[in-house]
């Protein structure tokens, strides 16, 4: 089919090239002859992924075609697609000077039946006011009796996301008129949009005037959702609450999901700050004003100031020689859009208190060196204090604070030691909830000095109501990844242990426990290192106190660890990577090449969200937390066995191992799900219960032992060590019943 794209802009654009896409042949018209030139030239004039490659593909096939010539546009096909923009007035409302003048040239030009659809987001009744401007049109010209019917189809596109969306919708609305000339043309839409309801219909029919409010209600719903939980955000930070746990609880009821539920910085863009205004002035204008949006609105705006007001309760109300870096500038990911973003509104408030700020983003800045010359241009040398940088960490150079804006993928795993050590205090604003609080302030070396103080209670101290412990006697242990290695030492097993300690008492004392435990120790010591230490004081087999002492390895002695494992690892079958989120495997991804390089099998005890980190291991080991957090809460067994099943498919795992506490374990293998029910009759302490079994597992396929097996043993010794006080042990007759 032939089809015509008035404006060549971001909805333009997507639509022309994903309509072309599906074999249509598409005419781009657009009055701005320098966008024109450089489409044929084979740029494109924004950013969105994959837009690009479809443009260029099915220009080649001869089947997308740019122009400025707007008969020529008008003549080409029957069906004319309205896609300019509607920038809001000074009021609010939507400009439609570019609609009605799209409109008026298909009227000054058509000689046939033409459908004019209108893509663009316009207020209710704009498709009245497009008829009408054809209708002077033709008049003038003495055809008033040519028929035409103009049909609305809003765009339900996510920038960033366009693309995708527009190939895979999950709904398609058309408004078409009930007369003969709308019912030919919901004919034509409906064969247009055929090849998208061959599984299922995806379209909804309606007039006109519902399909122009459906854009307007769906985006402010959104909109809403986002200044909702912005605000619940606001209040958890008063009353010591984790939005983020709240997210989860409340997104896993299905009638509220969890889509739009990410509290951050505030929504910007083209879309919701545009739309919320249009609707708030349609209500205004009928009698009927929108509370809610008002106050959606509201909250948008203070809540973009939420960063700055953070930034100046932590430095002061004066920011002269202070430097803040800043990831993140476009108002969302995967996009290069700076209209109405957060990261704006940030930077005014910074610069205008005295300070500098070094920013980066992936894909914006052009963009945004544009929109932050303007910005600033009112305060004296602002822009000059704003440096823009390629690199993301050169900006950490010297700041005082990182300041997360945007939550781009890239920034999702960053090297906390190294912004540790660039920063001149390790201090960061995240305003889009990247980081787990604990994976920055836990980073360190990830081999650990278990201690325990074994005493008595008598009494309660007169100065505190607390237990007052009398020592009666202490115990060292091996914790961490080295409780690991003497887990599977015990069952019989050639271990060695490499890792990070400091150079000091605790050090050597973890080494003299790893010979002792017939752990081979190939320990890197660092006197910039403090070995970890966990300090349990423990009364009447219960535990009373812990105290953590450690601080994180470099960058320069993670390298230097990185040289000996490589040479290491050829040595030996299975190479095992206890991640306990310390940042001593910050280099992860690596280690699991390199071990499967040389042909070990890989296994994996995994920490945070980003588990694409562990791609291509042979297996890893989540407990039901870790789990949870990665792939959301499941509501049944079979669920649970989608997401698992996605997650071993795309981290290309041979197997993955889910440990459930007192529902024993569940292992997942392309071939089969094999659950395994828990065996432990008394528990006493689950403290390293998951060291004990990716030990075991460990050490059982390292002898030959086949998977389905290995994870039996596994649940066994995990069901027994379960029963031990502290970080303790299996022995191989525990095990087996028999003599090693």
């Amino acid at each position: 089919m032939k089809v015509t794209i008035i404006g060549s802009g971001y909805v333009g654009l997507v639509t022309g090239a994903c309509l072309a896409e599906l074999g249509n042949d598409v005419f781009c018209l657009d009055v701005d002859e320098r966008k024109i030139a450089l489409l044929n030239a084979g740029g494109v004039p924004i950013y969105e992924p994959g837009l690009k490659e479809l443009i260029l593909r099915n220009r080649e096939a001869g089947r997308l075609t740019f122009s400025t010539d707007v008969a020529a546009s008008v003549e080409h096909a029957d069906v004319q697609f309205i896609a300019v923009g509607t920038p809001p007035d000074e009021d609010g409302s939507a400009d439609l000077q570019y609609v009605l003048a799209a409109a008026r040239n298909i009227g000054k030009y058509m000689t046939g039946f033409k459908v004019v659809v209108d893509k663009s987001t316009v207020p209710v009744g704009t498709g009245d006011r497009v008829a009408e401007a054809i209708r002077e049109e033709l008049a003038a010209r003495g055809l008033e009796d040519l028929q035409f019917s103009v049909v609305s189809n809003p765009e339900f596109l996510k920038e960033g996301a366009a693309v995708e969306d527009f190939m895979r919708p999950d709904r398609i609305v058309l408004g078409c008129n009930a007369d003969v000339a709308g019912r030919h043309a919901k004919a034509i839409m409906r064969q247009l949009y055929a090849p998208f309801n061959r599984n299922h219909e995806r379209t909804f029919y309606m007039d006109v005037r519902s399909a122009e409010f459906t854009k307007y209600a769906a985006n402010s719903m959104l909109a809403t959702r986002i200044s909702f939980m912005n605000e619940l955000a606001n209040l958890a930070d008063e009353v010591g609450a984790d939005i983020e746990l709240v997210r989860m609880g409340i997104g896993s009821d299905p009638r509220i999901g969890y889509s739009f539920l990410y509290a951050g910085a505030g929504y910007g863009g083209s879309c919701f700050p545009k739309d919320v205004q249009a609707l708030m002035r349609t209500a205004s204008a009928h009698g009927k004003p929108m509370r809610v949006l008002e106050a959606v609105e509201a909250v948008n705006d203070a809540q973009k100031q939420v960063l700055a007001d953070k930034v100046v309760r932590r430095f002061g109300e004066d920011l002269t020689g202070r430097t803040f870096a800043i990831w993140g500038l476009a108002f969302k990911p995967n996009t290069d859009d700076m209209r109405e973003a957060p990261s704006r509104v940030l930077a005014q408030a910074l610069v205008s208190r005295g300070a500098s700020l070094r920013v980066h983003d992936p894909i914006s800045m052009p963009e945004a060196k544009h929109a932050l010359a303007i910005d600033l241009a009112a305060i004296d040398g602002g822009f000059a204090r704003v440096h823009f940088s390629d690199a993301q960490m050169d900006t950490l150079d010297g700041a005082d604070a990182l300041v997360i804006v945007t939550e781009w993928k890239v920034f999702r795993s960053p090297d906390f030691n190294q912004i540790k050590r660039r920063l001149k205090a390790p201090v960061i604003f995240d305003g889009r909830n990247l980081y787990e609080p604990e994976a920055m302030q836990d980073a360190g070396t990830d081999m650990m000095l278990d201690r325990y103080w074994f005493g008595d209670v008598e009494r309660i101290s007169p100065e505190a109501p607390v237990p007052v412990v009398q020592i009666k006697r202490s115990d060292e242990r091996l914790g961490g990844a080295a409780n690991v290695a003497r887990n599977a030492a015990a069952l019989g097993a050639q271990v060695g242990m490499l890792g990070v300690v400091g150079d000091d008492e605790p050090g050597r004392t973890l080494e003299t426990l790893l010979s002792a435990s017939h752990v081979q120790p190939y320990l890197h010591r660092d006197p910039s290192v403090n070995t970890t230490i966990k300090l349990r004081v423990v009364a009447h087999q219960q535990q009373l106190l812990r105290v953590d002492f450690e601080n994180a390895p470099g960058h320069e002695v993670l390298a230097a660890v990185q040289d000996r494992f490589l040479a290491l690892v050829k040595e030996y079958k299975v190479l095992v990577l206890s991640d306990y989120g310390k940042g001593g495997l910050a280099h992860v991804g690596r280690m699991v090449e390199a071990g499967r390089a040389a042909g070990c099998l890989v296994l994996v005890d995994p920490k945070g969200d980003d588990y694409s980190r562990y791609r291509g291991a042979t297996l890893i080991t989540p407990n039901r937390a870790e789990m949870r957090h990665v792939v959301g809460a499941w509501k049944t067994e079979s669920d649970l066995t989608i997401r698992a099943q996605n997650l071993r498919r795309e981290l290309h795992l041979e197997a993955l191992l889910l440990t459930r506490s007192e529902e024993g374990m569940t292992l997942y293998t392309e071939a089969e799900v094999l659950h395994v029910s828990a065996q432990a009759r008394e528990v006493y302490d689950v403290s390293g219960a998951g060291d004990t079994v990716i030990a075991t597992l460990a050490t059982m396929l390292g002898a030959g032992v086949p998977l389905k097996e290995a994870v039996q043993h596994a649940n066994r010794a995990g069901s027994i060590v379960v029963g031990k006080l502290g970080t303790a042990v299996v022995t191989y007759p525990e095990l087996f019943g028999t003599p090693a």
